[in-house]
Formats: structure tokens, sequence, C-alpha cells
């Protein structure tokens, strides 16, 4: 038997490579819409992890998110790592 062939995404984590998360992403992990997101982050920014504006898209770092929720929220380290998705795969349409 053939052995299976390793597609991109499995070599990029096998290398250690680590994806940013996407509106969607944090709104999963807050509990709130995408389009909450969107509007907390032009009224209250503050209340949102920190982003950087790649083209036109939000993208957070999950290690920044990690610190961001033990440092608002008063999670500790575990619970925080345990909701951060360190490792997301995202198809071209997904923003």
């Amino acid at each position: 038997m053939a052995a299976k062939k390793k597609s991109d995404l499995d070599r990029l984590l096998a290398m250690g490579v680590a994806f940013l998360l996407t509106d969607r992403d944090i709104a999963y992990m807050l509990g709130y819409r995408p389009a909450t997101i969107k509007q907390k982050r032009y009224r209250d920014p503050s209340s949102l992890p920190p982003s950087h504006l790649l083209g036109k898209f939000h993208r957070y770092v999950p290690d920044d998110v990690c610190q961001w929720l033990i440092d608002k929220l008063g999670m500790t380290p575990e619970q925080a790592s345990r909701l951060v998705p360190v490792q997301q795969h995202r198809h071209d349409g997904d923003r």
C-alpha cells in the first residue's frame, strides 16, 4: 500500500508554522457573532484582543489573544490556551 502524501498544510504544521486567527475565530471564542466583533472594534476596541490589519481584514496572533484573555478576562494560562485554537486552517473564501 502506498504511503499517503502529506498535504501542504500538514508540512507547514510539522514545521511549526502558526496561523493567524480571524474575526470569526475571535467571535466563536468570546461567544459573539462575527458582526458584533466588527462593531466592537470601532465602538470599543479595548474590549477585543489586539489585531493586525492585513489588507482590509483584521487578524489576531494566537499568543497575543492568549495574553489578552489572561490580562483582561482573568483567565489562567491553561484556560486561555485551551480556548485559543493554535492551528487553524482556512479556505481561501473564509474571512
